[in-house]
């Protein structure tokens, strides 16, 4: 817990011996899960919360704010400018998703979105700065 803040499942069960199977995997998750020690969200059908299991509650809580801040919009614009100057020899554009852009135009506009292309920029960008 010490080393790691989330872990895949399957490395789990890799470090597990031969005799526990799936399902007892994810019992003894579901019950360490419900005490407060770890979380876990797995359920039947959903491949990819599944997936993971979170050591650290703190670890979440940060991660979601990076998320899930007012100023992730002007960030994000921000980011994308900088990261365009720094290619402007290059074939590389970071232009805003068609999809994102459609979706921020409605209603609920004001809840940043953030697509795997902007976490991938926004990750790239870290680098430059």
């Amino acid at each position: 817990k010490k080393d790691h803040k989330l872990i895949r499942l399957d490395h789990i069960v890799g470090e597990l011996s031969d005799s526990s199977t799936m399902d007892q995997v994810v019992v003894a998750l579901r019950f360490l899960s419900s005490v407060g020690e770890i979380m876990y969200f797995g359920m039947e059908g959903d491949d990819i919360l599944s997936s993971f299991v979170i050591l650290s509650r703190q670890w979440l809580v940060s991660a979601l704010s990076c998320i899930l801040r007012n100023e992730l919009k002007r960030e994000l614009a921000d980011a994308r400018r900088f990261m365009n100057m720094q290619c402007i020899y290059s074939e590389e554009q970071f232009k805003e998703s068609e999809v994102i852009r459609a979706l921020s135009a409605g209603a609920a506009s004001n809840v940043p979105l953030l697509s795997d292309e902007d976490a991938k920029m926004l990750w790239q960008s870290m680098s430059f700065m």
